[in-house]
């Protein structure tokens, strides 16, 4: 399964608005030292004339999604989504506002209702496509069933049709 930025053109991100979030991306690009001396991104005309439009760009990530993006003790998001969009952020020179909620439920009611304009990590599916476009996975992530040691009877999804499971909440 693929985790992706999600790029849904007309809308793009949305997620400062909560000040705590606010100064941890600020803060992971102005006072953190990149090793590698910054590069900016070349982008095509077309993507040029789309960020002109869209100077605030709304981006939405899973608080309970970790490494990946989640919220800590502090009440800050962070992980790996958190920085690459960062960099990301850096190196394009552009701002993004980040959407104040970060159940799982609600970031995908606000994609699909074009409150947030990025999903940081979503899994591409056929029946997302409806409403998003995904850009090229920039993490690979495979998805695990968890069982008892001694279980063996599990080795593909279909094997668990008609069992329960446990699932994180809202998901």
């Amino acid at each position: 399964m693929y985790f992706i930025v999600q790029l849904i053109i007309p809308f793009f991100l949305l997620f400062l608005s909560i000040p705590s979030v606010a100064a941890a991306l600020s803060k992971s690009s102005a006072n953190t030292p990149d090793p590698v001396p910054e590069r900016t991104i070349t982008l095509n005309p077309e993507e040029q004339k789309w960020l002109e439009k869209h100077k605030k760009i709304r981006i939405a990530f899973d608080g309970e999604f970790p490494p990946f993006s989640f919220v800590n003790d502090e009440g800050i998001i962070e992980g790996v989504a958190v920085e690459i969009i960062s960099l990301l952020s850096r190196r394009l020179g552009i701002d993004f506002e980040i959407y104040p909620h970060t159940e799982w439920s609600r970031v995908y009611e606000a994609a699909v209702s074009k409150q947030a304009d990025v999903v940081a990590t979503m899994v591409n599916r056929p029946e997302r496509r409806t409403w998003f476009l995904f850009t090229q996975p920039y993490l690979n992530k495979s998805l695990v069933i968890i069982t008892r040691k001694d279980n063996f009877s599990i080795k593909r999804r279909t094997d668990i049709a008609g069992k329960k499971i446990a699932l994180v909440k809202h998901y």
